[in-house]
């Protein structure tokens, strides 16, 4: 009996938080602590299970400056400070920070910590917390972010049972232990690489979109609607620096070269991959739908997976391809964390026996032995929202890939070591987008991005036309400051489509490093430099009507203006630091003029075939709208399709009676696995006619 293989690959990163000798935000330490070190610890106990760690540099050198001691976080300093001597703006300062996690997992296991949290949701502001529940803020903040495997330490584990009542010897006990914990992760996945049990890749330094570095109208191969006519980035050089640099950073961890490069947020083009071989990788990865959307009429639903190839024949290079199956990967990563750890774990196993099936019917049994799903997922972001960090389900998941003859985990080398052209594919040209649409809306897509960019391309050209007369040393640091600013994290904040207490501080810091930038030139710091990008009216849930509107209804952005006026509603948002692939919606216009609803569904992405939006008006009148075509269900006959087109946007005109309001429910419904619903999201929306 062939095992089917599959391929995890552990995403760990972290934006470079650092300015001048402070980390603005905690994030590193904290998931470093909680999650970087315990998740490869957790695979000592289950020597069958292989992995891939993907390091993003910029965390491998934000790791090693703090266990050098040589810059702190904020939080750590607000933390380090006796309670007796905070300032009333410093205790307001840590009732304002130290309350960012989750409140079910991190903050409620604990009565103590709980009770602050209440006490500071009821509204008391500094003056009514005493000396000793801010020093149990203190230390509960940083004990909370604590990992399971870190957790049996005997005086962590006494400190928890004690629950209130620290003292500041405590305190500091916990402090340094954090830095404890950050000093192992390195010698932990060594550890793990030398026996052969995990592969270790890493990112470009500081974590940019390769595509729009090299080309920022890469973006247009995907979304040809999008003006990005003031919008020019194109330094090939920059993104081959971040490449270099990055593998400079994982061969001073890890004392080798990398054999596989998750280029960051899974971004891939033709010129991407050309520069990848350039550097002697073998693989990289990105989502299914890039496959889908690269092979057209040539995919069918097992093509991913098994390895790809991307082959340059003017340029005699190639580099292998594995493609991310998003609903497993998304089950992780969105559903379990709810569920049951025994069952969760037994479903995701059932779903793999489905596919070894499924392709044993169409391939036959040897195509086993060159298939590989492959389940790729940020290493932190979702642990939060498991019960006791994720470890139950983990433990459940490991132990029955370990137990089952079906199935035998390997590394992504192994997973692209054997290539048959029966199953694979030799591709010239692989389209262009991220793992999140297989498009790079997230990144350059809106007005607030497009902003961004056009400030980094403008202190971009300044450094260009002045790099000749300055000496190696200030350019380096100049570039530095350029690399920095061109992470993708800057730009994943910017827009509707994700939320954060601190995503402010986002906006902040790649101000600064902008700034910096025209300061190191000796220049004075433009204007608009000087005043925050993010546009907060315009990124509200839903902007009411202004005025009534008549549009053409005919899908195409040629009669936008037509819509002004209309309310605009963003499903966008919803999401903090993950996304699904399942958001295809981004924005929904809605208007009338007399007797008639106006209804513009503007996509994120291409509806596929096995996606569909819901649209419930007043509860009567149901509307399922498809790639190509509208079904509807009109219960009471109070309402008409007057007329509908598909086209950059989804357009709608319907005939009413007389109504003052109208009420709404938008769903959307995507399916990867027969009738099952992976992903679903209700919208509800009280329209006013104008």
């Amino acid at each position: 009996m062939k095992p089917l293989k599959v391929a995890f690959l552990w995403h760990q990163h972290q934006p470079y938080y650092k300015w001048e000798n402070e980390f603005i935000l905690p994030w590193a330490r904290m998931h470093g602590v909680k999650d970087y070190y315990d998740l490869p610890y957790l695979l000592k106990s289950y020597p069958k299970i292989k992995q891939t760690f993907n390091f993003a540099p910029s965390l491998m050198i934000q790791i090693d400056e703090y266990v050098s001691g040589k810059v702190k976080d904020r939080v750590q300093i607000l933390s380090e400070k006796p309670a007796s001597a905070l300032s009333k703006a410093e205790k307001q300062e840590i009732l304002n920070q130290f309350f960012i996690c989750n409140l079910d997992n991190l903050i409620k296991p604990s009565p103590r910590y709980f009770e602050l949290y209440q006490k500071y949701s009821s509204g008391a502001d500094a003056d009514k917390f005493s000396t000793q529940e801010m020093l149990d803020l203190q230390v509960w903040y940083n004990l909370s972010w604590i990992g399971e495997v870190s957790k049996q330490d005997k005086k962590i584990s006494e400190l928890i049972q004690l629950d209130r009542n620290f003292s500041e010897s405590d305190k500091k006990y916990i402090l340094d232990y954090h830095l404890q914990v950050l000093g192992k992760i390195s010698d932990i996945m060594n550890e793990l690489k030398n026996s052969g049990q995990i592969e270790i890749s890493c990112s470009p330094e500081y974590h940019p979109i390769l595509p729009i570095l090299i080309d920022s109208h890469a973006a247009l191969e995907a979304m040809p609607w999008l003006d990005l006519s003031n919008v020019q980035f194109r330094y090939p050089e920059d993104a081959e620096s971040q490449i270099a640099r990055g593998i400079n950073v994982y061969r001073q961890t890890f004392g080798a070269l990398p054999s596989g490069i998750w280029a960051s947020e899974g971004s891939l083009s033709d010129a991407t991959c050309d520069m990848l071989a350039k550097f002697n990788i073998k693989w990289t990865a990105t989502d299914e739908q890039i496959l889908k959307e690269t092979a057209q009429g040539d995919f069918y639903d097992t093509l991913k997976f098994f390895p790809q190839i991307y082959h340059n024949h003017q340029k005699n290079c190639e580099i292998k391809l594995l493609f991310r199956d998003h609903f497993l990967s998304d089950r992780i990563g969105f559903v379990y964390s709810n569920w049951d750890a025994e069952e969760s774990a037994k479903e995701f196993c059932s779903h793999l026996e489905s596919i070894r099936n499924e392709i044993i019917r169409v391939h036959g049994e040897e195509a086993l032995d060159y298939a590989a799903v492959t389940v790729i997922l940020d290493g932190e972001n979702c642990w939060e929202f498991y019960k006791d960090n994720g470890f139950p389900f983990l433990n459940c998941l490991f132990s029955s890939l370990s137990d089952s003859e079906l199935f035998e985990t390997v590394k992504c080398s192994e997973a692209v070591e054997k290539i048959n052209p029966n199953y694979s594919k030799t591709f010239n040209h692989i389209h262009a987008g991220s793992w999140i649409n297989a498009n790079f809306s997230i990144w350059i897509g809106d007005k607030d991005d497009q902003t961004a960019w056009k400030m980094l391309a403008k202190a971009r050209g300044e450094v260009e036309a002045k790099k000749n007369n300055m000496s190696p040393e200030l350019l380096d640091k100049v570039l530095n400051e350029i690399y920095i600013a061109e992470g993708s994290d800057w730009f994943w904040w910017y827009g509707p489509e994700h939320n954060a207490p601190n995503k402010n501080d986002f906006d902040i810091l790649f101000r600064k490093h902008i700034g910096k930038i025209y300061e190191l030139l000796g220049l004075a710091v433009p204007y608009e430099v000087l005043h925050p990008i993010y546009l907060a009216a315009e990124h509200r849930r839903y902007s009411p009507a202004s005025s009534q509107i008549s549009p053409e209804a005919n899908g195409t952005a040629r009669e936008s203006e037509q819509w002004n006026g209309a309310a605009i509603f963003s499903s966008a948002g919803g999401m903090s630091t993950m996304h699904q692939v399942g958001e295809f919606l981004a924005k929904m216009r809605i208007g009338n003029s007399d007797g008639e609803l106006y209804i513009r569904f503007e996509l994120a992405r291409k509806i596929e075939l096995d996606e569909f939006i819901t649209m419930s008006i007043d509860g009567t009148a149901i509307f399922h709208i498809y790639k190509n075509k509208i079904e509807f269900d009109n219960r009471l006959n109070n309402m008409q399709i007057v007329e509908y087109s598909f086209g950059e946007f989804c357009d709608l005109k319907i005939k009413l009676l007389d109504s003052e309001k109208v009420s709404l429910s938008i769903e959307l419904k995507t399916s990867s696995l027969g009738n099952e619903i992976n992903y679903c999201k209700d919208f509800p929306i009280i329209y006013s006619m104008i």
